[in-house]
This record gives structure tokens, sequence and C-alpha cells, in this order.
């Protein structure tokens, strides 16, 4: 189970990184604007961070675990240290690939920005590819 999970967050790391990289030479008038129109308080990134740690529940989930863990009392905030900058990178990651190729419009209107992003992504990929 293990090995699964991470090579979930591998595989996040590397479409996040890939389209990114994809982004770099071509439009991204996207990211140029992003929080256009919002407001930055310290009282808004607090409430984001909440939910990103509600959506990403293993911080909690470990405490379950603790008598299995070796070595608890390093193990166990070594795991949260870890663990939740490397999920928050992830979800990083995944909106700026979402970014690179929709607007914040595209985004709200879509259901599935996941799936509009991925198949936006191979369209012009394979495109693109075909036509060098």
């Amino acid at each position: 189970l293990l090995r699964v999970n991470a090579a979930g967050v591998v595989l996040i790391l590397v479409v996040g990184a890939g389209v990114r990289y994809q982004a770099l030479d071509r439009n991204t008038q996207h990211l140029e604007n992003v929080f256009e129109g919002t407001t930055f308080s310290v009282g808004n990134i607090a409430t984001a961070f909440y939910t990103g740690l509600w959506a990403y529940d293993g911080w909690n989930n470990l405490n379950y675990v603790t008598e299995e863990i070796k070595n608890p009392s390093v193990n166990l905030p070594r795991s949260i240290i870890i663990g939740i900058p490397l999920v928050t990178l992830c979800y990083f990651l995944i909106n700026v690939s979402y970014l690179a190729v929709m607007s914040a419009a595209e985004m709200i209107e879509s259901e599935a920005v996941a799936v509009v992003s991925i198949q936006y992504f191979y369209f012009t990929s394979y495109f693109l590819s075909s036509s060098n």
C-alpha cells in the first residue's frame, strides 16, 4: 500500500512538473493575473490551509496507528512535518498545471477541471508533436 501511495505522489509531481514545463514554451497568459479580483488576508490563507488539511486527513489518521510505528516519538512528528508540505506541494503543482492550460473563469465553469486540463494537455501535445 505504501508503494502505491508513493507512486501516486510521484505521478502527481511528474504530471505537475511536466505540464508546467510544457507551459514554459507556450502561452502562459492564464498564469499572469491569477489572483485578480481576490483579497489577501491571513484569515483567507488560514482557511485555505485548513481546508487542504481536511482534504488530506493523513496527519490525523497517523494518531490511530501510533502503536504500530517504530519509535513514534521521533517518526510521528517527522511524518507530519514531511507529509503536510509534500501534500501542499502536490496541490500547488496540480493547480499550477491546471492554470497553465485553463483560465480561472474556465476552471470555475468546469465541472471536472482535471479532465478538461488533461484533455487540453494531451490534445495540444499530440498535435504539436505530430507537426514537427
